[in-house]
């Protein structure tokens, strides 16, 4: 019986410690500074705005959006942006 108990509290504290680690990774990467916040803090959201302005340009403009270059780089840009893509290539 004693052997059991003994099994018991290694098992709780095995996984109170797993639990611990995993909150101390998700702090850490909480902590982390993100790449979108190398900009400025008033000047992110003038640039999200002038982004967005012309990605709906580049909506409206509809099929003909597909052959044109600005609007083929402002969705590579948006969706690398989105995907947390750096600008180096790998």
């Amino acid at each position: 019986m004693e052997n059991q108990t003994a099994v018991h509290v290694t098992v709780i504290v095995s996984v109170f410690t797993f639990v611990a680690a995993m909150v101390m990774v998700l702090v850490m990467e909480l902590n982390r500074d993100s790449p979108s916040s190398s900009l400025g803090g008033e000047l992110r959201p003038v640039v999200e705005r002038i982004n967005s302005e012309a990605l709906r340009a580049c909506r409206d403009l509809g099929e003909a959006a597909t052959r044109d270059a600005a609007c083929i780089r402002l969705w590579a840009s948006n969706r690398d942006a989105f995907l947390g893509r750096t600008g180096r290539k790998p």
